[in-house]
């Protein structure tokens, strides 16, 4: 991963294939830039207007002082996945609130990842704009070049990172829910996010353009 190799958003990060990149944008013109209109900062208009979804998607609030979207193509992405994991537990309608908060789990899984890179870069010095989901997957949008190779490999290797530690957490999780028994399907959704965030690193980690690894 090449942080600052660009000057628009490139690279995807993949939902199902967990591909992902953290990416610079000097675009003065583009949302979370600090260019301000009437005293308003770009991302803060956005979060104004958090409907817009042909442009920058959903605003759904700002952690750590990094405004997060979600664009409106991951919506399908998720209504599907939420199907298919309610179709596979094989509970009827009383599977669909766990398959909702499965989808959401992952979403989240997603967005730490984004947060390992955005949180290492700001430790670097350098601003992240915004943090965006989309039907690929997301991207943090880094406003800046890292001093050193050390530390862009410190910013690209932190998402796998968070991954991997989130895989490690659901897989315990998972196995002392399964001792326990009569917890329903909550082993199965705990090995299935181990598995998934497992993905997501490792296939991050391939070194090519542009995933972390590159």
């Amino acid at each position: 991963q090449r942080i600052g190799a660009s000057q628009s958003p490139k690279g995807s990060a993949s939902i199902v294939l967990c591909v992902h990149t953290a990416v610079k944008d000097a675009d003065g013109s583009r949302p979370g830039d600090s260019t301000s209109c009437n005293g308003m900062s770009v991302a803060e208009r956005w979060l104004m207007n958090p409907m817009d979804f042909l442009t920058r998607g959903i605003a759904i609030g700002r952690f750590a002082q990094i405004p997060v979207f979600v664009h409106w193509t991951w919506i399908p992405v998720a209504l599907w996945m939420t199907g298919e994991i309610a179709v596979s537990l094989g509970q009827g309608l009383a599977g669909w609130p766990i398959a909702v908060l499965a989808t959401l789990a992952l979403f989240g899984s997603v967005l730490a990842h984004e947060f390992g890179h955005a949180l290492a870069a700001r430790r670097k010095g350098i601003r992240t704009a915004d943090i965006t989901l989309h039907l690929l997957g997301g991207v943090a949008r880094i406003m800046g070049e890292p001093r050193s190779p050390k530390d862009e490999a410190v910013i690209a290797a932190m998402g796998p990172i968070v991954s991997l530690a989130l895989a490690g957490f659901c897989f315990v999780l998972g196995t002392m829910t399964a001792l326990v028994g009569n917890l329903g399907v909550l082993p199965v959704i705990c090995a299935w996010l181990a598995f998934a965030n497992l993905m997501l690193a490792a296939f991050n980690l391939l070194p090519g353009l542009p995933l972390d690894g590159g």
